[in-house]
């Protein structure tokens, strides 16, 4: 029992210097990076083995689409800022708004747009249904909240039937506002090649842990 105890001791620090190092050099956010510290000094090899499955495997890859994520946003951000500079002169109103957009999204105002409220859901529900059966070329769906009910199934068919006609449709919703949705509502849809991705699922074990 003595001898297995250096050995133990041993391997229990390199494991914990080995992790301190990788979170270190991946710098990880506070909050995960002493999680992930704490279950390994309480869980030392059991520990180690969880963060190499489910701590490690998608660092770099997270690392490299923010980065090409990033270098995208710059583009759009330079091309918005030049429509605004080649648009025709704002009002003080125009120019107050232009300002408040910038500084919510970091993003400029372009022109060319048009804007026409929707107050009552019916109303709201058949322009969207009009809007896709419209759709030439693609149509690019996304909700925070989508529910499987009379609506939802009308747009779902809609975006189908589109799909079916040679249209490039893709539908993305979040997983925690959208959680009713089953993957047999949406089987339909892929079946047609719909692109469908959910935004923070958080369904499976693997997603929560992380």
């Amino acid at each position: 029992m003595l001898e297995w105890a250096p050995l133990w001791l041993i391997g229990h620090v390199v494991i914990v210097l080995g992790t301190v190092s990788v979170l270190l050099k991946y710098q990880r956010p506070p909050v995960s990076a002493v999680a992930w510290l704490m279950n390994i000094v309480f869980l030392p090899y059991v520990g180690a083995i969880l963060f190499l499955f489910f701590g490690m495997n998608r660092v770099k890859r997270r690392q490299r689409t923010w980065w090409r994520h990033r270098r995208s946003r710059e583009r759009r951000r330079r091309r918005a800022d030049d429509a605004v500079q080649h648009a025709p002169a704002l009002n003080r109103l125009q120019g107050r708004l232009t300002d408040l957009v910038k500084r919510a999204t970091q993003f400029g105002a372009t022109p060319g747009n048009r804007i026409r409220l929707l107050p009552e859901p019916e109303e709201a529900f058949a322009a969207i249904v009009k809007a896709i059966d419209e759709a030439q070329h693609s149509v690019h769906v996304q909700y925070y909240i989508y529910r499987p009910d009379r609506i939802g199934t009308r747009i779902r068919d809609a975006l189908i039937r589109k799909a079916r006609a040679g249209v490039k449709v893709r539908f993305m919703y979040d997983g925690v506002g959208s959680w009713g949705l089953s993957r047999r509502f949406l089987k339909p849809m892929r079946d047609k090649g719909i692109t469908i991705s959910p935004f923070l699922p958080g369904r499976s074990f693997r997603e929560r842990w992380s």
